[in-house]
């Protein structure tokens, strides 16, 4: 354990060294788990998926959280799945930023525009 010093100005403007040989608090990881989040997020919802970046195309991923080992997942466009929950969140909340440029009346640019682009959507038919 490393030792600290603490520096103290006597009034003779020197210096007093001493050694600080306090034990210090060890750091403890805890996680905090609801476990009614934790159900929820693990049932397994059935839905729609949507492959809207490349219509038609289906996908393979992989998917993993803290708790668990990754999980591959292969969903196909416009076929019906059932997959955890959290996973169809994951997938709704694919998205970019892309660059749009704005034009004037006269078609003359005037500047950007930030647009999300959504990738994937996965609509849930349980609601």
């Amino acid at each position: 354990m490393p030792e600290k010093i603490n520096k103290n100005k006597k009034s003779d403007n020197s210096l007093q060294a001493t050694l600080d040989t306090k034990p210090k608090a060890k750091k403890v990881d805890v996680e905090i788990v609801n476990p009614g989040i934790v159900k929820r997020d693990d049932e397994l919802v059935t839905g729609t998926f949507r492959n809207l970046e490349s219509p038609g195309k289906k996908i393979k991923f992989s998917y993993s959280d803290n708790k668990f080992p990754a999980r591959f997942y292969t969903l196909e466009h416009d076929k019906e799945a059932t997959i955890p929950r959290k996973v169809a969140d994951h997938l709704n909340r694919c998205s970019y930023t892309d660059m749009k440029t704005k034009f004037d009346s006269n078609g003359n640019p005037i500047g950007n525009e930030e647009v999300v682009v959504q990738r994937f959507w996965f609509s849930n038919m349980n609601y």
